[in-house]
């Protein structure tokens, strides 16, 4: 008849946690090209790491203050990440003022989509407007223009210039 507390708890942390953790994580994963199997043993390790990561990562970016500080750290695996968003706004200003620079001083090197991200960075921190928000899909578009990303058709371009990245197998 009645259901019992603990089966109502159990409801109460499917409902809040693990159904928008794993549709959340669903629609990232179906955005940035599926799973990729690294170690060609089979889908399923990378699908349980996703499924039970998902998970961690809602309930840890929970926690005030330590918990995003946690998720940060177990998801980079070991990977570089900035100490702080201003450092990296400030890192990516001076290689855009230097490729400006190169390019006004009259080097023959192409202009590459990171230029044009870092430019838009560096008219944000100079102006205050949000330029930078453009910087994904502005790398996109000229690295598909100069050939280092060619899109399987318009559904795969249109994806790129939404998400700001290139599909699995497009880059050159």
């Amino acid at each position: 008849m009645f259901a019992s507390p603990g089966r109502a708890r159990a409801k109460a942390v499917a409902f809040m946690v693990v159904i928008p953790a794993l549709i959340s994580g669903a629609i990232q994963k179906a955005m940035w090209g599926g799973f990729d199997d690294k170690d060609h043993d089979g889908y399923s390790d990378e699908f349980a790491k996703w499924f039970f990561g998902q998970q961690l990562h809602a309930v840890g970016s929970m926690v005030p203050v330590l918990g995003p500080m946690a998720v940060t750290l177990l998801e980079s695996e070991g990977e570089r990440f900035a100490v702080s968003p201003a450092t990296t706004a400030l890192q990516s200003t001076a290689r855009g003022l230097g490729a400006l620079y190169h390019r006004a001083a009259g080097d023959k090197e192409e202009l590459k989509g990171r230029d044009v991200r870092d430019l838009l960075t560096a008219l944000s921190v100079a102006t205050g407007l949000p330029f930078a928000s453009l910087g994904r899909e502005a790398q996109y578009q000229v690295d598909v223009g100069r050939g280092a990303v060619r899109p399987s058709g318009q559904l795969d371009y249109l994806r790129g210039l939404l998400t700001g990245a290139g599909s699995p197998g497009t880059r050159r």
